[in-house]
């Protein structure tokens, strides 16, 4: 990257323990990879998808909006960022995916969701991964909120196959970026 907004320090980098969110969307929660780097609980990089991007947390000030921690995500030039959760929800076709996030820093993202379709209690199939939206640029200065709210249909090539599908959450980060993020929720709003 040309630039560095924020700064690292690993060494110092203390993980907290206790009760957070279903999906850890406040980055509180976390457990060190391999290599001894703190990373978000329940996340991860997918790598078949990521290219010269990487994700950890970081509590140097103006990286976390609430709590000790945030993620701080970055790419070099041509490369792209996969991050995604562990944990999925459950979805009926037409219900509604509302998916927030704070942002701050340099670059675009995304939020996007992959679509399972339930074949039994331990079973699933990958369908798709959808997306919310085109990217968006993240907020140079402030924290800013990004919330996106989208009907949930089933891809085509599952319809007819399952009445219950699952989803889990991504955050796509573009290339060039350098973006930190917090606070992500995602609600599931049944059809009426």
């Amino acid at each position: 990257m040309k630039k560095k907004l924020f700064s690292v320090t690993l060494s110092t980098l203390v993980c907290t323990l206790g009760a957070a969110d279903f999906f850890n969307g406040d980055f509180e929660i976390c457990t060190p990879n391999s290599a001894g780097v703190a990373m978000p609980a329940h996340w991860v990089s997918n790598r078949a998808v990521t290219k010269n991007g990487t994700a950890r947390l970081t509590k140097d000030p103006g990286c976390f909006r609430s709590g000790v921690f945030g993620l701080l995500t970055e790419t070099e030039k041509d490369g792209r960022l996969y991050f995604r959760s562990l944990k999925t929800v459950r979805i009926k076709s037409g219900d509604f995916i509302e998916m927030e996030i704070f942002h701050k820093g340099s670059g675009k993202f995304t939020l996007q969701y992959i679509a399972y379709g339930v074949e039994d209690a331990k079973h699933s199939k990958f369908l798709s991964t959808l997306g919310t939206g085109k990217p968006l640029a993240a907020s140079e200065e402030d924290w800013k909120q990004h919330r996106v709210k989208v009907k949930f249909i089933p891809p085509k090539r599952a319809q007819g196959k399952y009445t219950d599908f699952s989803i889990l959450p991504v955050i796509m980060v573009y290339s060039d970026a350098e973006i930190v993020f917090d606070d992500f929720k995602l609600k599931v709003i049944p059809a009426k």
